[in-house]
């Protein structure tokens, strides 16, 4: 027998090397692969969720509507007792779920002693009249909302931090104002946010037009029942 017969078979040098290196082009594929599907795999599942969210703004719509019809036409005072979350509860709106968002991280709350999570809140603009008494005055009464198509009355409200998160309850929820600073919606990088308008259609908005609160008429009547911002109550022209 020569000695080439008698050598044990086995792999070389060269091709572990050859075998080491395809693997490591393996991971490098992989790892490219999954960068470019995540993105991808992840718009449907946001896509989703402001769907979902859209569609709790306007379930909390309808029980606006109906809370305003048997209360002539007048909003919620800000930081009424109880709080409105708690008096749609009771007879407009009884599933809690539709108050948590589904961009809203937290547990849902099964306790029905307990504080149920809210992500959404009132612009505030809306909810606090401008002293009565005063000529041009707001005094919380739908009737004098100016473009209530145009006008931003609730909308998902995540707390002003770099993260998303919320910390709206029902017993403590939050409000919502005019906005400055970076963009702080709730997808699309923190670039849209969804908002309930004052005739009861929800949408999305980018943040853009979202922080616009002053140009004449669009941003003017976006975020103030009156078409414009009052001056001490007053109007002021």
């Amino acid at each position: 027998m020569t000695q080439a017969a008698r050598e044990k078979p086995g792999f070389s040098g060269r091709d572990v090397a050859v075998a080491m290196f395809l693997v490591l082009m393996l991971v490098v594929l992989v790892v490219l692969v999954g960068s470019l599907v995540g993105p991808i795999s992840g718009i449907p599942v946001q896509k989703a969720r402001a769907t979902q969210d859209c569609n709790s703004l306007k379930q909390l719509g309808l029980g606006t509507i109906q809370y305003l019809n048997d209360n002539d036409d007048r909003m919620f005072g800000e930081g009424g007792s109880p709080a409105w979350p708690q008096v749609f509860h009771e007879k407009y709106l009884t599933d809690w779920h539709e108050y948590q968002s589904p961009f809203d991280k937290r547990i849902h709350v099964k306790d029905p002693n307990a504080p149920a999570n809210v992500s959404y809140g009132f612009n505030v603009n809306v909810l606090t009249p401008t002293p009565k008494g005063v000529p041009g005055s707001y005094e919380g009464s739908t009737t004098q909302w100016v473009s209530p198509s145009e006008l931003i009355i609730m909308t998902t409200a995540p707390d002003p931090s770099t993260k998303l998160s919320f910390s709206g309850t029902s017993v403590a929820p939050k409000t919502v104002q005019p906005p400055t600073g970076p963009p702080a919606g709730t997808y699309s990088s923190r670039n849209q946010i969804n908002v309930l308008y004052g005739d009861g259609h929800s949408s999305h908005l980018g943040w853009q037009n979202y922080s616009d609160s002053s140009s004449p008429h669009k941003g003017l009547s976006r975020w103030w029942p009156l078409g414009y911002k009052p001056k001490n109550g007053a109007d002021p022209k």
